[in-house]
């Protein structure tokens, strides 16, 4: 699935996912992006409706820090309405 394939209404897009989709300066970015959310677990659909929209940064944030903690093998659970997330390491959740 790409994340920037439009799923809204072009009007409803933010800026900010405008500037990323449309720019030839940020593919390296793109194809990050699209390869960490191939990682993400659920709630697809609803991500893609914010990161297109007015959650373009905090959806990009999120996927910074899931990258993260999937690259330093914390186990996370994103199944949780609340909270958003459960990380575990070593006996540990948070």
């Amino acid at each position: 699935m790409d994340l920037f394939k439009t799923v809204v209404a072009e009007g409803e897009t933010s800026p900010l996912f405008r500037l990323v989709r449309d720019k030839a300066s940020q593919s390296p970015a793109r194809r990050l992006m699209n390869r960490v959310f191939k990682e993400w677990p659920n709630g697809r659909r609803e991500f893609l409706r914010d990161f297109q929209t007015n959650g373009f940064s905090a959806r990009t944030w999120e996927m910074a820090l899931f990258a993260y903690m999937v690259e330093r093998d914390y186990s996370v659970d994103l199944s949780f309405g609340r909270p958003d997330v459960m990380v575990s390491k070593d006996g540990v959740t948070v």
